[in-house]
């Protein structure tokens, strides 16, 4: 039971003296006057309106609580999508370099055919737009994998891991 629920006493005891003192009109006398009084009070209603305040505030703390749960593990999930994300671009950018690599290959290649005059310029050209698309790729996967990590360290600010 809660303080509020809890009835209350009040003790009120009082003690007059009369007449230790001379009076106007001349008359003395021990008139002694004692007064006691005790009251109780009690909330009738006011058990029931407390439980169900208890229990509002019990409903609301478990549905803040919930509210957190949710939230802890939509940030988990995020978490964990950025941290494949950044496997992922991980991955492009040692793809993407192998990719210059071969490019390059393909273009010293096609350079020896064409002084040979087994390529045309048209191969040449075609050796050239690869090399480009490649380093584009390249340029593309730096900038997913620094995405990737700027996520990352957004998520985990203020954490001490």
């Amino acid at each position: 039971m809660r303080g509020e629920q809890c009835p209350t006493i009040d003790l009120a005891l009082r003690q007059s003296s009369f007449g230790d003192e001379a009076t106007p009109s001349g008359k003395t006398g021990d008139d002694d006057e004692t007064r006691g009084e005790i009251s109780a009070a009690w909330k009738l209603f006011s058990p029931i309106k407390n439980r169900y305040d208890v229990e509002s505030e019990r409903a609301e703390l478990n549905s803040i609580e919930e509210a957190i749960a949710e939230l802890e593990k939509d940030i988990r999930f995020q978490l964990k999508r950025a941290v494949k994300e950044h496997r992922l671009a991980m991955g492009k950018l040692l793809v993407a370099e192998k990719g210059i690599a071969q490019a390059k290959e393909n273009c010293r290649i096609t350079e020896n055919q064409l002084r040979q005059q087994l390529a045309t310029t048209t191969d040449i050209l075609d050796a050239g737009t690869a090399l480009s698309r490649a380093k584009n790729d390249y340029k593309n996967a730096r900038y997913d994998l620094q995405a990737a990590i700027a996520r990352i360290e957004i998520m985990t600010e203020g954490f001490s891991i």
